[in-house]
């Protein structure tokens, strides 16, 4: 068993209208997001699903083509590779979860991790279906 305190966790500055906190449990990566009203997040593809759950205030995500506002108990979840950003409609805290990233997640609009083939979201990942190939 792990125990954490956040408010025993430093806040890394992203940027000066973004902090965060993060963590590293087992099989999880967990960050505590605070953005204050206005900020955008960089457009970002990662290679494994995360799950956000707002605490506070609200959050427009646009995941693909599609656009949601999640509020204060609210979550969304991201499936992996799928290219994704955020704006703060007002001061928003959330935390964000997902198993550890497979090979290097950039998090670059448009990047992925580089794995060659096996990374490749254009070969192994259909919105429509899962099943890929027979």
């Amino acid at each position: 068993m792990k125990f954490w305190d956040w408010n025993q966790i430093k806040a890394e500055e992203v940027t000066s209208s973004q902090w965060k906190k993060s963590l590293d449990a087992e099989n999880l990566e967990v960050s505590m997001v605070e953005l204050l009203e206005g900020a955008r997040t960089n457009a970002q593809t990662l290679t494994t699903e995360q799950v956000i759950l707002v605490l506070q205030g609200a959050l427009r995500v646009q995941v693909r083509n599609e656009e949601v506002t999640v509020r204060a108990s609210q979550m969304l979840a991201i499936p992996p590779y799928a290219e994704y950003s955020a704006l703060a409609l007002k001061t928003t805290s959330f935390v964000s979860v997902r198993p550890p990233a497979v090979g290097s997640d950039m998090g670059v609009s448009g990047s992925h991790a580089e794995g060659g083939f096996r990374e490749d979201p254009k070969v192994h990942y259909d919105p429509d279906q899962y099943l890929w190939a027979v």
